[in-house]
């Protein structure tokens, strides 16, 4: 997996993190969501992971962020 894409929106924009394994587990990759009102699709590198099944946390880099978000996809 190289890049890593979303489906998102947020009023103010956010950066979410995309973790393995719980909510404390190692960043394998931060995507931005920039402001605005739309649903926007939005992409970006993925950093090493490790091999096997993993459960994965998406959930905004700030608490105070508000962001939603309808899909995620590994390419």
């Amino acid at each position: 997996m190289k890049a890593v894409s979303l489906r998102g929106t947020s009023a103010a924009g956010a950066t979410l993190q995309i973790r393995l394994d719980n909510a404390a587990g190692p960043v394998v990759a931060e995507v931005t969501v920039p402001k605005g009102s739309a649903w926007q699709e939005v992409k970006a590198p993925v950093r090493a992971i490790r091999p096997g099944t993993h459960a994965l946390f998406v959930a905004p880099k700030s608490p105070a962020a508000t962001v939603e978000v309808d899909w995620v996809r590994f390419e």
